[in-house]
């Protein structure tokens, strides 16, 4: 998995649905987005991987079903 310093590219739907606290972490298919440079433990990037492969070949897809999903 990549990881890029950057806010993802759907920060801005997320924020509005879930109000992002500070120094969120997000995956969108095979990168992780770290915009504040935080260090990320094993633990938590094994857990992102874990939404890697969640969100398949289509993490738009994912992305648009999690969040229309209360």
């Amino acid at each position: 998995m990549k990881i890029e310093i950057e806010q993802p590219p759907f920060v801005d739907d997320s924020n509005a649905v879930f109000r992002l606290p500070e120094g969120t972490i997000m995956t969108f298919g095979d990168v992780l987005y770290n915009p504040y440079s935080i260090p990320i433990s094993k633990p938590r990037f094994k857990h992102e991987e874990v939404h890697s492969r969640q969100q398949g070949n289509n993490p738009q897809a994912w992305y648009r079903l999690y969040m229309s999903n209360p």
